[in-house]
């Protein structure tokens, strides 16, 4: 005897269609409060919901309501989802499939829904361009100063002569020749002498013969 779990398998939901896709792509934008696969009164998944309208679409496509037992069974459903006070709006996957925008129109059309705005790519280009030109039109403003912070310093009184030392230091100013200080011209002067005596005392001693 095989094995057999006790229990049932836990009920799997099955991946979007492309219809329910292509629907939720196109109307979430306008209808920011539309959810998805949404239970009700854990009895029934509906495919979409509009919580504050109490209104959810339903999308039928063949491959999936092709039997009589199924198109039964969504009678059924339709019926007690009216029955908790939804209204339900029903499109066909070839509705979807030839105009899905037009789908979505009518649902804001019957549940009178106020769509949201959607900042298109021309539109978001629009608003750049505007925004560029307004900044060349308008320079921009330079930072002017009150002359008021200005005015304490333009105006200040004179100083006092009193502030000023009473009885300043001469400056003593020394004197240079060809950019020399004192104490090096006196050396020049001493070895100056020197030599002048050293060359005398030579050319002297040459005169009287004492030189070898």
């Amino acid at each position: 005897m095989p094995f057999k779990k006790p229990y049932k398998k836990p009920y799997e939901q099955p991946p979007p269609s492309p219809i329910e896709i292509s629907f939720w792509e196109t109307a979430k934008p306008l209808i920011p409060e539309l959810e998805k696969e949404v239970w009700i009164d854990r009895k029934y998944r509906v495919d979409f919901l509009i919580p504050s309208k109490k209104i959810i679409v339903e999308l039928y496509g063949f491959q999936y309501h092709n039997t009589k037992r199924k198109i039964t069974k969504d009678a059924e459903r339709e019926r007690y989802l009216q029955r908790a006070g939804y209204r339900v709006i029903r499109f066909t996957g070839t509705e979807i499939y030839k105009d899905v925008q037009k789908c979505v129109n009518e649902v804001l059309t019957l549940g009178n829904i106020q769509p949201a705005p959607i900042a298109t790519e021309a539109s978001l280009i629009q608003l750049f361009e505007q925004a560029d030109k307004r900044n060349l039109e308008k320079p921009q403003e330079l930072e002017v100063k009150p002359a008021s912070q200005f005015a304490n310093k333009v105006n200040l009184p004179p100083k006092s002569v009193t502030s000023l030392p009473l009885n300043p230091k001469p400056v003593i100013r020394k004197r240079k020749f060809l950019g020399m200080e004192n104490w090096q011209i006196a050396t020049l002067g001493i070895l100056a002498i020197v030599s002048t005596c050293t060359i005398l005392l030579c050319v002297a001693l040459i005169l009287n013969g004492n030189v070898p």
